[in-house]
Order: structure tokens, then C-alpha cells, then sequence
């Protein structure tokens, strides 16, 4: 991704995306199955603000995390690792942090001296997109590895990427983004429109603090508009 690309038709860049975006939710049924409100121009925002704050040509590691379960933070950060894919030059990893029982994951092949071939796949539809699993099951946890394997682990990947997305878990429901967190460049916290709390969200931004992480801003997921479709395009 260079900051030197220009994106003369944001609009095109978005539908672009979009498409991406649906085609990556088809190919993996698991996902939600509709692209939130709003979710679009969203990601083309923060995609520019991540983008004008690093350096041309560094590669860099950004998580998205939830307080709880169901903000959609699978679909937000799917959408931006598309986003990423579009516009770079140089392949972008989106990883996810556990997979099923048996599949290869990044943390075990890497331990058994296997290429990184093995573990990663590409996305279909975006020819500058893959997807991996950093640990394999609940038996593999991020807390069980050495602080130095996980900082080897990730020096690799930028080696190779030219952004590495985490899907981390809600931390309601696991550690693993406060661990994650020492080692990324910057996070970014999805609350649900309607539904997330403030208490939790305090929480989850306190915890993130006191474990050193670099909260970049939140991302507001499924907002519903309840004005009319030609008073929001007055309003822009």
C-alpha cells in the first residue's frame, strides 16, 4: 500500500470494495451475510487515515477488537483487508486468530520448520488478499507462546505483507487482543450501533491502555439512518 497511489474516483474505489467485500462474505458462509449501513464509506475513511499516518512503503500490523460479542468486527475487518488489497502493491494477510482443530495454523507450522505456504491461502476475487489462522484450536493460545516467538512470528509476516489485518475476539471473551496489542502497530475498537454499551466500551479501552496498546479510534458498526435516503445525500 503506497501512500504515493493516488484514488482520483473515491466512488469507484468504493464500489470496488464493496464487491470485494460481498465476494469474500460468499466465499466464506461462516461470515455475516450482509454488508452493514454505511460500511463502505466507513472503510474508505479509515482506510486514508491509517494510510496518512505511516511511513511510504512500511508494512504495519492493525487490529480490530469488539467489548463483546456481535459488534460484526469479522465483517469490518474483512472489509478493510480488502480495502488494503485493492490499493497495494505488495500482498496483504488478513489473519485470524484461532481455526478449527487441524488446520494449519501460522504458530504451529512455523514451530514445525515448515514455509509459510502451507498455513496461508489466497481469497478469491482479490489477487492481493490472504487468509491465515495464527494459533490451531483453543489447545494452541497466544498466552502459552514465548513473548520472543510470537515478536519473530510477526517480524516475518511483515517481511512478506504489506499490512497484516488481525480478527481479534471480543475481549469479553478472550485475552487475546491485550497480548496481540504489544505487537501491533495500532488497534482499532468495534462498537454495534444500538447495542454496545458505554460501560463496556470503557472497559475494553481501559484494558487495552493499561496493556500498552496504540487505540487508533473506534468504528461505529451497523448505524441505521432514520432520515430519508434524499436527506442524507443533502446533508454529504
Amino acid at each position: 500500500m503506497s501512500t504515493t497511489q493516488s484514488l482520483e474516483s473515491p466512488e469507484a474505489f468504493v464500489d470496488g470494495v464493496e464487491r470485494a467485500l460481498a465476494a469474500l462474505l460468499r466465499e466464506h458462509p461462516g461470515s455475516p451475510r450482509q454488508i452493514p449501513f454505511g460500511l463502505d464509506r466507513a472503510l474508505l475513511d479509515l482506510f486514508s487515515r491509517v494510510e496518512s499516518q505511516r511511513a511510504d512503503f512500511m508494512p504495519f500490523l492493525l487490529q480490530f477488537v469488539a467489548p463483546t460479542l456481535g459488534c460484526g468486527t469479522s465483517t469490518v475487518c474483512s472489509g478493510f483487508a480488502v480495502a488494503c488489497a485493492m490499493a497495494s502493491p505488495r500482498p496483504v494477510l488478513l489473519l485470524s486468530t484461532t481455526a478449527p482443530e487441524g488446520t494449519p495454523s501460522v504458530l504451529s507450522t512455523l514451530s514445525a520448520q515448515r514455509g509459510l505456504h502451507e498455513c496461508i491461502a489466497q481469497v478469491a476475487d482479490v489477487p492481493q488478499l490472504y487468509r491465515a489462522s495464527l494459533c490451531a484450536g483453543a489447545l494452541q493460545t497466544l498466552h502459552q507462546t514465548p513473548k520472543q516467538d510470537l515478536e519473530a512470528v510477526f517480524n516475518l509476516l511483515r517481511d512478506r505483507f504489506a499490512a497484516v489485518v488481525i480478527d481479534a475476539p471480543a475481549l469479553a471473551d478472550s485475552s487475546d487482543a491485550l497480548v496481540l496489542s504489544r505487537h501491533c502497530d495500532g488497534t482499532v475498537v468495534v462498537v454495534r450501533a444500538e447495542r454496545t454499551t458505554r460501560p463496556s466500551v470503557r472497559d475494553a479501552l481501559g484494558k487495552l491502555e493499561r496493556h500498552g496498546a496504540e487505540v487508533l479510534g473506534t468504528v461505529l458498526n451497523g448505524r441505521r439512518s432514520y432520515l430519508p435516503s434524499w436527506m442524507e445525500r443533502w446533508l454529504r
